[in-house]
């Protein structure tokens, strides 16, 4: 995992530093982060809220004080914010100066948020932010964490931004949620655990022994939770995780989000399936790596949660394995079709060489980290090993035996 940056000394505010000592901006901020930390620990909102800046705007303030509130309603084992200025040393460029024009220094580095939750998480989830940082009379607080939005570079969010959550414990599965959603979580958490079932019987491996799965509000919650600039009525779930690759290159703890505008409606054997489909995606990201396609990873979820059927025939289809982006653009039946085409690529696979097949090729193809050559060019390189040809034929004979 990453090495922590965090000062190791006791926590102090960065203005009780004594006058004959030098310190740099970033064991300053570490100072910031490191108070954050303290007072999420201790409970202490007003000591959290002093790392903020008396000039951010009163949203950002709130925003602050709800999240807060919702960090301290949550199962937290540990959580440790981390200055990352060994990846960017500093986004803050003139332009975003001139924004601040009362502070004596501005910086805007990249800062991880490292956190378990008790009993639940056995790696670390991560979580990215792009907080500026002010000097002013002395001290560095945070202003905000919005001043990259429009170059890409959101800060995270999580259910626990608008304020406290409530969970659904089970056996295998906590579920976040709303406290106004409580009825509704029950009933989820007890259509996970039958879908764990599902996925014990069907995955052929370990089974996480524990899953998140995040129940938002409402659909704009989930749109900024995910960062979504696609469509998300096209969809009923979601699997997620980051990745670490401080050293090597690895998954993080993942989380299954809800879209429970649509799933809510759907027939109860389809949500069963979607979660079945979701958990086999949670229990296949530790075994995945940067180049497994997305006709790999949704193939072998849709083809074990709809049953491991025989493979069939795609109406619309062009023959031709999709490509990533055919899963979140081009409207409702261009994405289906794409889910459609790699669940027959897999069930092809799984006719030709076995049931496990399908979770051959993802592994096969995830044992490569940091290694040089395409997504192609490993796709290409496992089914050899897998199907006994490469990806052209493969492609071909697909098209050819659907």
């Amino acid at each position: 995992m990453a090495v922590a940056l965090t000062s190791g000394a006791a926590v102090r505010p960065a203005g009780a530093q004594t006058a004959t000592t030098t310190v740099t901006r970033e064991q300053a901020v570490r100072h910031v982060l490191a108070q954050r930390d303290e007072a999420l620990r201790s409970g202490d909102r007003a000591a959290f809220l002093d790392t903020v800046d008396p000039s951010a705007t009163p949203e950002f303030k709130a925003r602050q004080g709800r999240l807060f509130d919702g960090l301290r309603s949550l199962p937290l084992a540990s959580y440790e914010l981390r200055l990352r200025t060994d990846e960017v040393p500093d986004l803050a460029g003139g332009g975003l100066a001139g924004r601040y024009p009362g502070a004596d220094a501005v910086f805007l580095p990249p800062v991880e948020a490292h956190y378990r939750f008790t009993g639940i998480d056995t790696i670390d989830a991560v979580d990215g932010y792009y907080y500026t940082f002010l000097l002013r009379g002395g001290r560095w607080r945070i202003v905000a964490d919005g001043d990259v939005n429009d170059v890409g570079l959101p800060s995270a969010r999580n259910l626990w931004d608008y304020g406290p959550v409530s969970q659904e414990r089970t056996a295998h599965f906590t579920v976040l949620h709303d406290p106004a959603d409580g009825k509704r979580a029950t009933v989820l958490a007890s259509l996970c655990e039958e879908a764990y079932a599902r996925l014990t019987a069907t995955f052929g491996r370990p089974a996480p022994a524990q899953i998140v799965v995040v129940l938002p509000h409402n659909l704009d919650q989930l749109r900024e939770i995910l960062q979504a600039t696609f469509d998300l009525s096209n969809f009923v779930a979601f699997a997620s995780a980051s990745v670490d690759r401080d050293e090597d290159w690895q998954s993080t703890a993942a989380r299954v989000y809800v879209q429970d505008a649509n799933l809510s409606r759907s027939r109860r054997d389809f949500q069963l399936q979607t979660f079945h489909h979701e958990f086999t995606h949670v229990a296949a990201f530790p075994l995945a790596g940067p180049f497994v396609p997305s006709w790999i990873h949704e193939g072998l979820a849709d083809w074990m949660a709809g049953g491991r059927l025989a493979p069939t025939a795609v109406d619309g289809s062009d023959g031709l394995l999709p490509h990533d982006w055919e899963f979140t653009t081009g409207g409702g039946d261009s994405i289906v079709r794409a889910y459609d085409e790699s669940t027959s690529a897999m069930a092809f696979l799984a006719a030709k060489k076995g049931k496990g097949a399908p979770l051959d090729l993802l592994i096969r193809v995830g044992e490569a980290r940091v290694a040089p050559g395409t997504s192609d060019y490993r796709v290409d390189q496992a089914l050899r090993a897998v199907y006994g040809a490469g990806l052209d034929q493969f492609q071909k004979d697909w098209k050819g035996g659907r």
